[in-house]
């Protein structure tokens, strides 16, 4: 029942998150996620990856709205990497990525070209965590989804 308020409030502090409200806005998240549990981590690290563009830093310069929306995203991910099932909790934030709400048949961002190298780069995952997410994905069921990341792992 609380899903649906919890979900659009996510969703809210995220849109709106600057390096003026960075603080404030972090707390708040970090709060609502250890009340709620992994689902809300997954929803967070989904709304993250969909508030981020993750095209080449140096080619796009005018990133620096993102920086704020990267550093949590870093943190969170880093956060994930130290639970046991940090790559189904990565995938299934990846996997609803791109996706709105309402309409789950909609195109996940992973799909675009080079999404997964960019977000692995701006994230400074490392090898180690890189191969795992992409060897999650290459398991997922959405055969569009697995081949992303059996193209990572042939690429990379």
């Amino acid at each position: 029942m609380f899903a649906s308020p919890l979900f659009w409030q996510i969703r809210y502090l995220v849109s709106n998150l600057n390096k003026k409200n960075q603080q404030a806005t972090n707390a708040e998240l970090n709060q609502l996620v250890n009340l709620y549990g992994q689902d809300a981590r997954i929803f967070l690290i989904s709304c993250l990856v969909d508030e981020t563009d993750f095209r080449d830093q140096k080619a796009h310069g005018n990133q620096q709205k993102d920086v704020p929306k990267i550093l949590l995203l870093t943190h969170e991910v880093d956060e994930a990497s130290r639970r046991p099932n940090f790559v189904s909790l990565i995938c299934q934030a990846l996997e609803g990525s791109g996706r709105d709400g309402r309409n789950r048949h909609a195109p996940s961002r992973i799909l675009e070209e080079n999404f997964l190298a960019n977000f692995c780069r701006t994230l400074k995952l490392t090898t180690q965590q890189q191969i795992e997410i992409a060897v999650g994905l290459a398991k997922s069921t959405p055969h569009s989804v697995a081949l992303v990341g059996i193209r990572y792992l042939r690429t990379d």
